[in-house]
């Protein structure tokens, strides 16, 4: 059984580790930025032009 400090170290370890990972990561510029949300909207909307099978 972990007492409460313990937890606490093990919680403010945990935060430490996680924000000292996402420091070493590079933001996206702007214009990624906007790239990259054009792709995921594109990506998310419904095919407007898709091919149906023919029945003859």
């Amino acid at each position: 059984m972990t007492s409460s400090s313990t937890r606490d170290t093990l919680g403010s370890d945990s935060v430490r580790l996680y924000l000292n990972e996402i420091g070493h990561v590079d933001l996206l510029s702007a214009d990624e930025e906007k790239d990259l949300g054009k792709k995921l909207k594109q990506a998310l909307s419904p095919k407007k032009n898709f091919i149906t099978p023919r029945i003859s």
